[in-house]
């Protein structure tokens, strides 16, 4: 590491610093040499120890532009144009990295005036330390504004995410994206996070995977690839393709084409390893000062999903340790979805039931359904405002304190009477409604002694739904599932607009 005094890539002019919370920046520099930081009246120092150094400022107060002025010794770093407001992580998969420019709504966000109230960091995406110095990142890696030019690189989830915020508390918006398509769980968090517990069989078949393998040929190889290296992310044809989204048809088409690939097991350098993308790309966000974390994320653990709740809780640990703070986590269950080129949803009801553990066991995390919005044949939905602004609002009600209804409805208890079956759901103050044309509730399946029933009926009555049939009786055994298949389309809402989490039970005389 140079001796020269520097401050981390996330740090630059345009950035935005989270209000009414201490601030760490951190940077590198020479021994025993002090740096000093002075921003809003404020200041604060640290000794520059192993070539490293770290200062805590006290919290800031709201505004739009500040100045931060940093020295050490004869050298001196001036950052302009500093907000201060909310801050959050955008972090996940390809369904958070998924741009502006892809979204269903783009062309009239892209026609949009100038917002410098909002702003968005994309962290490069770099699958080991130094590959950015191996190719040019300029496009990646700096603070953009909320205008033409920008808005096609802000994450879509990032930006309907910060739009809703800011228009409903009125102050700056930053979101840090820390994100990359196509990537698991293991591999945004330290591998010790796994060790003891059923994660460690990522470990386990990466080492597995990797034995033996010359891991110096592995990288010359790894480099020859250009599509290894995503500094020009737009420029990537094929990808384009995928994200702006294919027919059924031009996806079978494209298997048949020598430009499609299946992903292989992940090597030494890969994006997918386990602790990869911690080690490269979180370690260098964390600690940057915060509201919170935004998280979409768990297509790509469909190879282990019953092991997905003990995975992402511990995501969730190694987070707020790297942040040194319990960071509220939103996070979003995966969309229903049948197909996409060769990746299939039919474990995607297990892992929206390992999503569901985690956010009823885990203090200070919350879940959005997207039950309403997902695609039949791609894994990539275009309507990324729902996912935004529900967030948003979980954000408001959760975390920001205000007394709004801003949880889907979950269905808490039940009561079986000669041909009536009641389900009641928390989350539905002002009633429960039926969206579109059709008068029955969609995604219902009914079954009494493992026989399935077609003609029940299914009803709202209030803030329960109510199901009748003669078989109904409580000498039966009863079985109800919701939204419990890999593609539906959930038409059952609250009064905030918000579409029922999935859910099973039983009920009446078990077999």
């Amino acid at each position: 590491m140079t001796e020269e005094f520097q401050i981390a890539l996330i740090f630059q002019d345009g950035m935005v610093l989270q209000r009414d919370k201490k601030i760490s920046l951190w940077g590198s520099g020479p021994d025993d040499e002090v740096v000093t930081v002075r921003i809003q009246n404020r200041q604060a120092r640290a000794v520059v120890q192993k070539k490293k150094w770290m200062v805590i400022l006290p919290p800031l107060e709201t505004s739009e532009s500040e100045t931060l002025e940093l020295s050490c010794g004869n050298r001196r770093i001036v950052l302009q144009n500093i907000a201060v407001g909310e801050v959050w992580i955008a972090g996940g998969q390809s369904n958070m990295e998924f741009f502006v420019r892809y979204d269903e709504e783009a062309e009239n966000i892209l026609q949009r005036d100038e917002n410098r109230n909002i702003r968005f960091f994309d962290y490069p995406e770099l699958a080991y330390p130094g590959q950015r110095e191996e190719r040019d990142y300029s496009r990646y890696g700096v603070w953009r504004v909320c205008n033409a030019s920008h808005l096609e690189y802000f994450s879509a989830v990032g930006y309907h995410f910060a739009d809703r915020l800011h228009r409903d508390l009125g102050v700056p918006v930053g979101i840090v994206g820390c994100n990359w398509g196509g990537t698991p769980a293991c591999a945004w968090m330290d591998t010790d996070y796994l060790a003891d517990n059923d994660g460690k069989i990522w470990i386990e078949e990466f080492n597995n995977a990797t034995a033996g393998l010359d891991r110096e040929l592995y990288l010359e190889k790894y480099r020859s690839d250009a599509g290894n290296f995503r500094n020009d992310i737009f420029s990537d044809k094929k990808g384009e393709a995928l994200m702006f989204g294919m027919s059924r048809e031009d996806q079978l088409a494209f298997m048949e084409s020598p430009d499609f690939s299946e992903e292989i097991n992940p090597g030494p350098f890969d994006k997918c390893r386990p602790g990869g993308l911690y080690e490269s790309m979180v370690r260098e966000v964390a600690p940057y000062s915060a509201r919170g974390v935004l998280w979409y994320q768990g297509e790509s653990d469909d190879k282990h999903p019953e092991i997905y709740r003990t995975v992402l809780s511990s995501l969730i640990r190694c987070w707020r340790d790297s942040w040194n703070e319990d960071l509220p986590f939103l996070f979003v269950q995966l969309a229903p979805f049948k197909e996409w080129l060769k990746c299939y949803g039919e474990t995607y009801p297990i892992l929206r039931e390992e999503q569901e553990q985690v956010a009823g066991h885990v203090q200070d995390v919350w879940m959005a359904s997207i039950m309403d919005a997902g695609e039949e044949w791609d894994i990539h939905p275009r309507k990324k405002k729902p996912v935004g602004e529900r967030l948003a609002l979980l954000a408001e009600g959760k975390v920001y304190g205000r007394d709004i209804l801003c949880e889907s409805p979950v269905f808490t208890d039940y009561t079986l009477e000669p041909g009536r079956l009641t389900l009641s759901f928390c989350h539905a103050e002002g009633g429960l409604s039926i969206k579109g044309e059709s008068r029955h509730i969609s995604a219902l399946e009914l079954r009494v002694h493992g026989a399935g029933l077609a003609n029940f009926e299914s009803r709202v009555e209030g803030d329960s739904v109510v199901l009748t049939h003669k078989s109904l009786v409580p000498e039966n055994h009863v079985e109800v599932s919701f939204a419990g298949t890999d593609y539906c389309e959930v038409n059952l809402f609250n009064a905030a607009g918000l579409p029922a989490r999935p859910f099973s039970m039983t009920a009446g005389k078990r077999d």
